[in-house]
């Protein structure tokens, strides 16, 4: 299976992160055509979860790169995931088995996902309060919900498409 790559991935959020602000530091000055209902959060749904995809690509691009932790069992010493057995006979334990194969994590963790959620409510957020300053621009919150929204389907539409990699022909 070809090797994931986190930096690229990186990469593209950053730029797209970038721009975002880039796009909403252009003044908005008004038109005499009356705007089309939604269009306005359409397109922050549009630019809000891409960011969203990349953002969890990313972390899963982190996470496939990391080991799989091992796991200790209940059963006793010489049974659980890395220990030894008390004979010594370690050719068939399931410790060595692991320990010889490269197993990785496929997806990021419920953690860093709210944690990516959270950092991207945030600097969305910080883009709402921003357009403030800017001509021609508001600080809606019905924008930043758009945005929100637009995380919340990004989210998972990332995570289906990263659960089940293409087997290798």
């Amino acid at each position: 299976m070809a090797r994931t790559r986190p930096k690229r991935w990186l990469l593209a959020l950053l730029a797209w992160a970038t721009f975002i602000l880039i796009a909403t530091s252009i003044p908005n000055p008004q038109s005499p055509i009356p705007p089309t209902p939604g269009a306005d959060k359409a397109a922050h749904v549009l630019l809000y979860l891409p960011l969203a995809w990349l953002a969890i690509r990313w972390r899963q691009a982190l996470a496939a790169e990391r080991p799989v932790a091992k796991q200790a069992s209940l059963e006793g010493p010489g049974t659980g995931v890395g220990e030894s057995r008390p004979d010594g006979d370690d050719r068939n334990s399931p410790s060595v088995a692991s320990a010889s194969s490269n197993e990785r994590r496929m997806t990021a963790t419920g953690s860093e996902i709210l944690l990516v959620a959270a950092v991207l409510f945030l600097f969305a957020a910080a883009d709402e309060f921003h357009q403030s300053f800017i001509p021609g621009r508001s600080c809606d919150p019905l924008d930043w919900a758009a945005d929100a929204s637009a995380i919340l389907l990004g989210i998972p539409a990332a995570l289906y498409r990263g659960r089940s990699p293409r087997p290798d022909r």
